[in-house]
């Protein structure tokens, strides 16, 4: 595959943004409307590179003839920030408009996916149940689900300070709770589907299984998986091939 890293001017956050890139090299298979794309969203303490530092994503999208996008958000929490930046118009709106207009990209949402650990998987769940206008699918793997427990706590977090404010109010286009039931009240073929994996040994796992509960009451397209495993790369890795999976079923049925 051909490896872009970089920066672009990203006129939602009024600054150079860093970004990672990973195109299908065979251009002879480009589809006629462009390459399907996954939004990778790297976690807290993390960055851009850290998915293909610490994982074999690279091969899997390989195989599956899929464009990776990996931007940079620092710990914004995929938000448009009360101290900081404007992340999530940024990463769910201008960045797949400059990827598709830059790396020849797909516009159609049916091949324009998201996936995130973490914070990253919040954020991740976050575009798929907000804009499911652009991202058809979305996974969140060991995501941080309960954000509005987190802001609780914000005395001894300035994360969600400079996310959320202080005291940190989170709102409802920011709370995958609540989105969850907005998601209940579209049609069918307007929500995005929802992949959620998370590790049985994860001090995350009763808030992705309350999450799991919210999406299914309100009938929203979810695989959910568990199985053993902590907060770790090793457990990401492993179940990279089951996310693969998850999206290329999706670009086989056109949904």
């Amino acid at each position: 595959m051909a490896f872009f890293d970089g920066s672009i001017y990203a006129h939602t956050l009024k600054m150079n943004t860093s970004i990672s890139v990973l195109l299908p090299d065979d251009t002879q298979a480009r589809p006629k409307d462009g390459f399907h794309v996954l939004y990778l969203l790297h976690g807290l303490f993390d960055n851009r590179s850290a998915w293909v530092r610490n994982t074999t994503v690279t091969r899997y999208a390989e195989e599956n003839g899929i464009a990776l996008i990996m931007p940079e958000v620092q710990r914004s929490y995929y938000t448009d920030m009360r101290y900081g930046y404007n992340y999530f118009t940024y990463v769910s709106d201008e960045l797949p408009r400059l990827c598709r207009e830059m790396f020849g990209l797909s516009e159609r949402r049916e091949k324009t996916f998201v996936a995130g650990i973490s914070m990253g998987g919040y954020g991740a769940l976050k575009c798929g149940l907000r804009r499911p206008d652009v991202f058809s699918a979305c996974a969140g793997l060991s995501a941080a689900t309960d954000i509005k427990k987190r802001a609780a706590d914000y005395k001894n977090r300035p994360d969600m300070c400079n996310a959320f404010g202080e005291p940190a109010v989170v709102s409802g286009d920011d709370d995958l709770f609540g989105l969850a039931c907005k998601a209940g009240t579209l049609p069918d073929d307007k929500r995005a589907a929802v992949l959620m994996c998370c590790g049985t040994e994860d001090t995350r796992l009763e808030e992705n299984r309350a999450l799991k509960s919210a999406l299914e009451q309100n009938g929203v397209d979810l695989t959910y998986c568990e199985e053993q495993g902590g907060h770790d790369w090793q457990y990401w890795a492993r179940i990279l091939p089951q996310m693969f999976d998850f999206f290329s079923t999706r670009l086989e049925t056109g949904k």
